[in-house]
């Protein structure tokens, strides 16, 4: 049996299977075209920050920790650590604060 003889009736419209088929497929096509639009427009929180500093945002691994304490006690400043590491200066001194490596801002205040 040909598609062309099958029709499927909503409403007042009147189509073959065939109309029915392409009418989704476009339709199908135009949600994937509006999801990847959506996707684009939201990157996510650390999207901006992320094109100066890469790692913004993300975890920090022991590694990391580890590497940052070493340089932070060997004199290096939160500036210099901010740019080594990726992160914003706001993340490096957070990081400090986590390790007990500066006060909080809270205590000094």
């Amino acid at each position: 049996m040909s598609g062309a003889n099958i029709f499927y009736r909503k409403g007042a419209y009147l189509m073959t299977i065939d109309e029915l088929a392409a009418r989704v497929g476009r339709l199908e096509d135009t949600l994937a075209e509006l999801s990847a639009q959506a996707e684009a427009a939201y990157r996510g929180p650390y999207a901006k920050l992320r094109e100066t500093y890469p790692n913004a945002g993300k975890p920090w691994s022991k590694v990391d920790d580890e590497e940052l304490a070493r340089l932070f006690s060997a004199g290096n400043t939160q500036a210099d650590l901010a740019l080594l590491f990726g992160r914003t200066h706001n993340g490096v001194r957070q990081r400090l604060e986590r390790l007990g490596l500066i006060q909080t801002a809270a205590a000094s205040a």
